[in-house]
């Protein structure tokens, strides 16, 4: 909704970063790591049906959007401004995804975050 609304009172080109916090199951990106998407963006969202006491059989746990493609110039930007900020090797690019759901969207299931 920030974007929409911001659009309505602001005139001309705008230019938009998300930034938010990440996790990953692979072992080969670490704490500190900034993740680039630049082979596109999915959107993760949980399907109600796969989850609960009773959850419909064979339904998926979650919908995985195609990737969306940013804007490659922008990504070169930001690769650039980065890389001089932080430690070699602390850039990974390639999808991101961003989940409606926190900590078990990210691989990371929790008993006490049954998302």
């Amino acid at each position: 909704f920030t974007v929409r609304e911001l659009r309505a009172v602001v005139k001309g080109p705008m230019c938009w970063v998300r930034v938010g916090t990440c996790g990953s199951p692979q072992e080969h990106v670490s704490l500190g790591d900034i993740a680039l998407g630049t082979d596109g963006y999915v959107s993760i969202t949980r399907n109600p049906d796969g989850h609960g006491p009773n959850p419909v059989e064979g339904a998926a746990r979650y919908w995985f959007s195609r990737p969306i493609k940013g804007d490659e110039q922008m990504h070169t930007l930001l690769e650039e401004e980065l890389a001089k900020e932080l430690p070699k090797g602390a850039i990974r690019k390639g999808v991101c995804g961003s989940a409606c759901t926190f900590y078990s969207s990210q691989g990371r299931v929790l008993p006490h975050f049954n998302d």
